[in-house]
């Protein structure tokens, strides 16, 4: 239990410092204030996906004919964030790199509507960033999944049910954090509102409708 206990001890110090070194890359482009929020947010919702997603992946592996306990499960996930985080880590200078070669926002729009005229340069500069730390948190997570299944496959030795566990987890998770980020944003704060810690129009859409505008429109939800 002391090795267990000093394990899990470090795996959240990781998570706690590596996933706050890249949340204040997340947020500087917007404004030092910003990247504050984001470096205390993006730890917190790396736990939140564990703890939301825990019960309901140790019930699905249960369920495919594995019995991994709450604790093992939520064990395994932790290490699998802990990797990805220390990924997210090593390339927060690479993507410092080109957030400081981007147009930085222009304070003069800040409250006005999204649709004016003047925000759409910074808006537009807004959407690259926030696609390139989608794909940089995405390629982190998929890295610590593989950790994860290496893991789950040694205790589990029918190699097909625990590639059915890791697909249903990944479905589980992936939609989990994915939510979760909704509700945790902004982490780069759009160019015409003020920094802030929390948004206020949770509500006013999701992930993937954001995730899409960002990819083909030149429209916006309110945030």
């Amino acid at each position: 239990p002391d090795a267990q206990t000093r394990s899990l001890g470090r795996m959240c110090l990781t998570i706690v410092i590596c996933a706050a070194t890249y949340g204040a890359v997340f947020g500087l482009w917007r404004s030092p204030e910003q990247a504050v929020y984001a470096a205390l947010k993006l730890p917190l919702l790396l736990f939140a996906v564990v703890l939301a997603s825990g019960v309901i992946n140790t019930m699905l592996a249960q369920l495919l004919g594995a019995p991994l306990s709450l604790v093992t499960v939520c064990l395994m996930m932790l290490t699998g964030m802990a990797v990805a985080s220390v990924l997210l880590a090593g390339l927060a200078p690479v993507v410092l790199f080109f957030t400081l070669q981007m147009p930085p926002p222009d304070p003069a729009v800040v409250g006005l509507p999204t649709a004016h005229p003047a925000v759409i340069p910074s808006l537009r500069v807004f959407r690259h960033l926030l696609l390139l730390h989608i794909a940089t948190i995405g390629f982190a997570g998929v890295i610590g999944n593989l950790r994860l299944y290496a893991t789950l496959k040694n205790l589990v030795p029918q190699a097909a049910v625990a590639r059915r566990i890791m697909l249903a987890w990944l479905l589980v998770s992936g939609f989990a954090g994915c939510e979760l980020s909704w509700l945790f944003s902004p982490f780069i704060c759009k160019p015409n509102f003020p920094p802030h810690l929390i948004t206020r129009t949770y509500w006013e859409g999701n992930f993937y409708e954001q995730l899409y505008r960002a990819v083909v429109s030149h429209e916006d939800s309110p945030r």
